[in-house]
């Protein structure tokens, strides 16, 4: 928790994923922080761009490349 990132990319490049990113105002260069991770099934509470928090399933967060910052 707490880790502090920079997406630089997506490995998932369909229509309905990117749909997603863009309906939760994500981007490429979007900041994130992990502020909790539920034990049981990796989903996680992260905080955008120091402005909102949202909450994204394992299979979302597998599939945004980071760099850590």
């Amino acid at each position: 928790p707490h880790d502090k990132a920079i997406i630089m990319n997506v490995e998932d490049q369909s229509a309905a994923f990117l749909q997603y990113l863009d309906k939760n105002k994500i981007s490429i260069k979007s900041r994130i922080e992990i502020v909790n991770v539920n034990d049981y099934d990796n989903s996680m509470v992260v905080l955008i761009n120091q402005n909102y928090t949202i909450f994204i399933s394992e299979k979302v967060g597998k599939n945004l490349i980071v760099k850590k910052v």
